[in-house]
């Protein structure tokens, strides 16, 4: 589905690192991967994890989060209901983090992935909140559908 979302966008890369690794995946040991897999290629890269309100709250409690913040930019996204934590005390637990950080200004949409599939497992549209084929693979493959509901169940 993220293929399908950014296609057509040339300034886009799908990774398949987390995909094609084994065992438990965390957020830095894909960056790390990126990091080096760019740098073997001779094309270093800026990475900038992106973040809702509610995710930069926990930041702290990340596996390796302090290695996180002196890899990437932090750029968090409040949401409505979710207003951004006070960085300053977060930055008391990952030293660093201050200088790390960009937010994410602007009306932001009341939007989730729980939301969504609860869309769709209700069977109201989606087409407003993902791209159309998005929208279209979610249907063509019956997901986020309680069996009860789903057109291949009897």
């Amino acid at each position: 589905m993220v293929e399908l979302a950014t296609e057509g966008e040339p300034a886009t890369m799908v990774s398949h690192i987390e995909i094609d690794r084994s065992g438990p995946s965390y957020t830095v040991d894909t960056v790390a991967a990126l990091l080096d897999e760019a740098a073997r290629a001779d094309r270093p890269i800026d990475v900038t994890v992106i973040l809702s309100a509610e995710s930069f709250a926990d930041l702290p409690d990340w596996h390796a989060a302090d290695r996180l913040v002196e890899l990437t930019t932090i750029a968090v996204a409040p949401r409505p209901g979710h207003p951004l934590p006070e960085p300053t005390a977060l930055a008391n637990r990952l030293p660093g983090l201050i200088g790390r950080l960009a937010v994410i200004h602007g009306t932001l949409p009341d939007i989730s992935a729980s939301k969504i599939r609860a869309l769709v497992a209700a069977g109201r549209p989606i087409d407003h909140l993902v791209p159309p084929r998005v929208a279209a693979y979610i249907e063509e493959h019956h997901l986020y559908r309680e069996p009860s509901t789903r057109k291949d169940q009897p």
